[in-house]
């Protein structure tokens, strides 16, 4: 599956470079989705990630103020397609600013397969 990159990020070099990492901490995964977008003077971010090894999915959430960016924000948390789908369809509003359950669809169908 290809990435799904939204808004500001437009490949893991981005990715690397709002979060403030080095290419190498990205190495033990697969990007799945990413989001990252800002507007007048906060930002939110979304990375959902699997691991290469082992195939385990995790998330990146992060955000800002207009004082900063997403630098020292990288930390992957484990989580799971059904933790994934019950917060899309709860209609948790944090959840579908930033994933859509169409984009959510392509990335899960890849992962249950």
């Amino acid at each position: 599956m290809e990435t799904i990159f939204k808004a500001i990020f437009a490949s893991t070099q981005d990715i690397c470079d709002e979060f403030s990492i080095e290419q190498s901490e990205l190495e033990p995964y697969d990007v799945l989705y990413a989001y990252y977008d800002y507007a007048a003077y906060d930002g939110n971010a979304l990375v959902i990630l699997q691991k290469k090894d082992d195939k385990s999915l995790w998330e990146v959430h992060a955000g800002h103020c207009s004082c900063y960016g997403l630098e020292d924000q990288f930390y992957p948390e484990l989580s799971a397609v059904e933790a994934i789908d019950a917060r899309l369809s709860a209609e948790c509003k944090y959840m579908s600013d930033f994933l859509s359950v169409e984009d959510w669809a392509t990335v899960s169908a890849s992962l249950r397969n």
